[in-house]
């Protein structure tokens, strides 16, 4: 699409001087390339490792929420005795003592929380409303039949 602009008020409206907007007009097809962010300086795990990292968190026995199953990547949960640093240190002293020295704590956690939707306990809301307020229901008549006991006491 081309539309006519007067070059006057184009330069006034930018701020940019017509030397400038010549060497744009010259060079259309030339563009520099961004280049921030993409640097390959830095150190990689091999794929090899990422899988035995991978295959360590997908056989920790883990628990799924009943309820909220639906959403499109399912939340696990560990025991809430667990930690990511007592999971690192099991799985460079115990299940691979040789991968010590590649795998940081670091890029294990980073791998944990990037590649797994898992959380430590167990989940929030894990029950069914029907079961709530049957559990609020049993909850309220406990108090109530708690405070009948008092009042007849006294």
């Amino acid at each position: 699409m081309h539309i006519e602009v007067c070059q006057k008020i184009f330069l006034a409206i930018h701020g940019i001087k017509r030397d400038r907007l010549q060497n744009k007009v010259q060079q259309p097809t030339k563009s520099i390339i961004d280049g921030r962010g993409r640097h390959n300086n830095h150190r990689c795990l091999d794929a090899d490792i990422v899988l035995k990292v991978h295959d360590f968190i997908e056989t920790l026995p883990s628990r799924k929420s009943h309820y909220t199953r639906n959403n499109n990547k399912p939340k696990k949960f560990l025991d809430s005795h667990l930690s990511i640093n007592k999971l690192y240190n099991k799985f460079v002293s115990e299940v691979h003592p040789e991968l010590k020295t590649k795998v940081s704590y670091e890029k294990f956690r980073q791998i944990f929380n990037q590649d797994f939707n898992i959380s430590f306990g167990f989940p929030r809301k894990d029950i069914c409303q029907v079961c709530e307020k049957l559990n609020m229901d049993i909850k309220s008549a406990e108090i109530s039949k708690d405070t009948n006991k008092q009042d007849t006491k006294s």
